[in-house]
């Protein structure tokens, strides 16, 4: 969850991402539209934006992600996600399973 990342969005080296924050006009952050700023930047991490996606559940955007990952990260993305146990992740997982992409 974009909460989850606040000390990393925070961090000086990560100004940029501050940028990146949709907000509402009473002074709370939008998760949904920010978390979906954070899934297209392609500066940060495949399986950060990955492991957003399957948690938001933005289907179109995991398996963008999915099909243009590597094997390597895809292996690692399926390693850590499922110690999260986000129900995004197993039903995406699932999914791909049946369209045959192995990881």
């Amino acid at each position: 969850m974009v909460r989850d990342y606040y000390r990393f969005i925070v961090c000086e080296d990560n100004l940029y991402l501050r940028d990146r924050l949709i907000w509402f006009c009473f002074g709370v952050i939008h998760r949904l539209k920010t978390a979906c700023n954070f899934i297209r930047d392609e500066d940060l991490d495949v399986e950060e934006r990955f492991n957003l996606a399957c948690e938001y559940c933005f289907e179109d955007e995991v398996q963008m992600l999915w099909r243009n990952m590597s094997t390597d990260d895809l292996s690692y993305a399926v390693r850590r996600l499922a110690r999260t146990r986000s129900r995004g992740f197993i039903h995406y997982v699932e999914i791909f399973h049946e369209t045959g992409k192995k990881y």
